[in-house]
């Protein structure tokens, strides 16, 4: 759920929230992306509105959005995560638009959030 919402942070805010993470993910325990790497992926994330994840290593997987106000700034994140075996590559867009929706409909709350 995290790189949705590194996704879609300004840029300036994106750099430090990069720069002050520890060398490995907090939640696989695996090396992090090179910056060139994960620059394409949070841009994929834009791109797709969704951050879509999986680790063999903790058997999980999973589809994330961010929560953004209506000036676009994020606030949060939704998403699903299960276990590998439970998650069907070909049911991933349905599961896209069902956590967009999600935050969408989150977002539109948000309006009195500071």
């Amino acid at each position: 759920m995290g790189r949705s919402i590194l996704a879609h942070l300004p840029a300036g805010e994106r750099e430090a929230a990069i720069k002050a993470s520890p060398a490995i993910g907090p939640l696989t325990g695996g090396a992090l992306p090179s910056k060139k790497e994960l620059d394409r992926e949070l841009a994929q994330i834009r791109k797709r509105g969704a951050a879509v994840y999986h680790s063999d290593r903790i058997d999980l997987a999973g589809v994330a959005a961010p929560v953004l106000k209506a000036d676009g700034a994020v606030v949060g994140s939704v998403g699903i995560s299960l276990p590998i075996i439970r998650f069907q590559t070909r049911k991933a867009a349905g599961m896209i638009r069902a956590v967009r929706s999600a935050a969408t409909r989150l977002g539109n709350l948000a309006a009195g959030w500071a």
